[in-house]
């Protein structure tokens, strides 16, 4: 009887003991599990917050600064390397020409006919665009996530940094874009002002001309930002009355240019010279014209200012620019 009790009071010891470290092993797998569960709590600082980002373009709202950018419009290109954004430009429009670096970029299509493939390709995040697309391309993109951001560009020389201002914030945020625009206008725009100013000041008489798009006819009427820029160079433009860059045929008879301004994508000199519209006319019979590229105006960039000296120049050889003026235009033809 005793070796029964005993026995029997070993077993409830044991039944304690193995109840106690059950216990003791279920209280301490609770503990790590709550300790797992509990939110991990960071000693470090809290990141910062970058005051550029998001930023709302029109309907497309930008979270943070974009890697994967498409040019489709030249101007938009030109302007992105002239302000030195083009680190995150990965693709093109099929006759973008320049600058040279642009060249060397993926050709993706066109703004009439973007080539979504090759535009996702790129993985790109945005698509920049100054005319909306066709519809099936726009929602191919969206379902590519490309967002498409279509940018306003001013007909006039006073506007241009909005529209500078627009492309910098898309690349560097609502506070970095804007100062980027900024310092890139400003030296353009008053290179611009002197020379007009001394064009003003000079009082000099003022040539009929013209700015020739495509012979014979299409020509910078009063409403372009051409026409507005032969007239701020002392050319008095001949086509100023009219619109959408068209001259009226039956007003060409008496259509006797003193000087023009031809643009070289669409003709030649000798193109020029020996059309028969223009042959006879005082600007051919005195040699008065200057090839440009066009492209440097429609573009809006850095070339734009530098064919305005030459055009304000061409008008009036004898041009007085003070040193502070050629200064000034020389440094908007910095890179």
């Amino acid at each position: 009887m005793k070796g029964l009790k005993i026995c029997t009071l070993a077993l409830t010891l044991a039944t304690l003991l193995c109840s106690c470290a059950l216990v003791d092993w279920i209280d301490g797998f609770m503990e790590r599990f709550q300790k797992d569960e509990k939110p991990a709590v960071s000693s470090s600082e809290p990141e910062p917050v970058d005051p550029n980002w998001p930023v709302e373009m029109g309907d497309v709202t930008i979270e943070k600064k974009p890697k994967r950018v498409v040019s489709l419009n030249p101007s938009i290109t030109e302007l992105v390397f002239d302000m030195e954004l083009d680190s995150a430009l990965k693709g093109v429009d099929d006759y973008c020409a320049y600058p040279e670096q642009a060249k060397e970029l993926p050709r993706c299509g066109t703004e009439a006919m973007p080539e979504v493939e090759a535009i996702a390709d790129e993985d790109a995040q945005l698509v920049l665009v100054l005319n909306e697309l066709p519809a099936a391309q726009y929602e191919a993109l969206l379902q590519a996530d490309a967002e498409v951001i279509v940018l306003e560009k001013p007909q006039e020389i006073d506007k241009l940094p909005e529209y500078y201002e627009q492309i910098a914030t898309i690349f560097l945020g609502k506070e970095d874009g804007p100062k980027r625009a900024k310092e890139f206008a400003e030296p353009l725009l008053a290179a611009y002002d002197e020379i007009t100013e001394a064009v003003r000041e000079a009082d000099a008489p003022r040539p009929l001309g013209c700015f020739m798009a495509l012979l014979p006819l299409t020509m910078a009427t009063g409403d372009s930002l051409q026409g507005q820029l032969l007239e701020a160079c002392g050319i008095e433009n001949a086509a100023a009355e009219n619109s959408d860059w068209q001259y009226p045929e039956d007003q060409l008879l008496a259509f006797n240019p003193e000087v023009l301004v031809f643009d070289t994508r669409t003709a030649t000199l000798d193109e020029v010279k020996n059309h028969y519209n223009y042959k006879t006319t005082p600007c051919v019979v005195n040699e008065r014209l200057l090839a440009v590229d066009g492209s440097a105006i429609e573009n809006g960039g850095k070339r734009l200012f530098e064919t305005v000296l030459e055009m304000a120049r061409f008008a009036n050889a004898k041009l007085d620019l003070p040193e502070r003026q050629r200064g000034a235009a020389a440094d908007s033809r910095k890179d």
